[in-house]
């Protein structure tokens, strides 16, 4: 509460956050049949980043350009969890469509190429958790099968290194 009010964050985003989650806690309310994933996507892991990279002291005119990072995020952890969605009856089939996940792989690079162009100054830090989004968008572009069969991963050497290179360069 004192970071929200410190740093004047916009409660409007953190409630719809919050809004979006309750799906996630009550998946089988008739009021959350037909989920937009999108939407769904831009509100949880788009706002989060937006939210992170504003108490980072983001300038507020770069409030979409992290959010959309963070939407790429957010495909890149969805397409990563899809296994385990659809074991629990979480995802619907028209979205594990090849043409789908290759088209939501593609949005992604797409919102995350936006932001590669932008410097975030003292907000790269918070942008940095997206470091691994880019390798997980691209292979499932590439196959769209590794999304269902679990198969996207990026090499212990790449995680590791990847993330010290742009420690070192200050770098998202």
């Amino acid at each position: 509460a004192a970071l929200i009010k410190d740093k004047d964050l916009p409660e409007e985003m953190l409630d719809q956050m919050v809004a979006a989650r309750r799906f996630d806690i009550y998946p089988n309310d008739p009021g959350h049949s037909g989920l937009d994933l999108d939407g769904y996507l831009r509100r949880t892991g788009g706002h989060l980043m937006a939210l992170s990279a504003l108490a980072c002291d983001m300038p507020p005119a770069q409030t979409q350009t992290a959010s959309d990072v963070g939407t790429a995020m957010a495909i890149a952890l969805w397409m990563r969890a899809v296994p385990d969605l659809a074991r629990h009856g979480r995802v619907a089939a028209a979205e594990l469509d090849s043409d789908a996940l290759v088209a939501r792989a593609q949005l992604g690079l797409e919102l995350l190429r936006a932001g590669r162009s932008q410097n975030f100054g003292p907000a790269t830090s918070a942008l940095r958790a997206s470091w691994l989004t880019k390798p997980i968008l691209l292979q499932a572009a590439a196959d769209p099968r590794r999304v269902i069969d679990g198969t996207l991963q990026v090499s212990e050497f790449r995680r590791r290194g990847g993330l010290l290179w742009r420690s070192v360069l200050n770098r998202r």
